[in-house]
């Protein structure tokens, strides 16, 4: 997204390419998987301001619930007028599940930089690679849907109180991935409920005066 007060259609441009190159299949600068650590994110961010000829600064936003920082890289050609221009913000990994957003931030970052660093004269580029550090360390440690929440309670059965039962997981691999079966077999109870005829998710009790079984 881009605020249409920019001086020049250019500058969209750059940073569209900038994005396109960090997004392409095979994209390797800088070289890392998407499941990078805390550690790994940081020293990535302090290697490219330090090969950014100053055009580049990092500084820590907040620190989350679990105390780890999130981290703000803010490109310019002048930081210290940065906040002067216009600004485009760039925000990775809201979502802890959304690991690959994080490297896409990097390396957009590192393209801006090494192919059109003389767009950061006209604005200044601000970006978060990691806004959600808890849900993704909790998304390393426990892939599925109950590791992207990190450590935040949710009231996930609303009924007014937070993580007082987790889902009833079955097999022990940390997700969901049965809720009913189709026809079960005879090693299994009698089936007593049929799909509903309004909302093919749910089940209910059949009518026995429409024959339903």
């Amino acid at each position: 997204m881009f605020d249409l007060a920019f001086r020049s259609s250019a500058v969209a441009v750059a940073v569209s390419a900038a994005l396109a190159a960090a997004s392409a299949p095979g994209a390797s600068n800088p070289p890392s998987g998407p499941d990078r650590s805390d550690e790994s994110l940081h020293a990535a961010l302090v290697e490219i301001v330090g090969a950014s000829a100053g055009r580049a600064s990092l500084s820590t936003l907040v620190r989350s619930r679990d105390d780890r920082p999130v981290e703000l890289l803010t490109l310019s050609a002048d930081p210290g007028t940065a906040d002067d221009r216009p600004g485009i913000l760039v925000v990775a990994q809201l979502d802890g599940t959304r690991a690959a957003t994080t490297e896409v931030a990097i390396r957009m970052a590192s393209a801006l930089l090494t192919n059109t660093p003389t767009v950061l004269d006209q604005v200044t580029v601000y970006l978060v690679p990691r806004a959600n550090p808890d849900a993704a360390a909790a998304f390393r440690s426990l892939p599925g849907p109950r590791g992207a929440l990190g450590s935040r309670p949710v009231d996930e059965d609303r009924d007014g109180r937070a993580d007082e039962d987790g889902p009833a997981d079955l097999d022990g691999n940390g997700v969901i991935t049965l809720m009913r079966k189709l026809d079960p077999p005879p090693s299994l109870a009698a089936p007593t409920l049929v799909v509903d005829d309004k909302d093919s998710r749910m089940l209910r009790e059949p009518q026995t005066a429409k024959g339903e079984v």
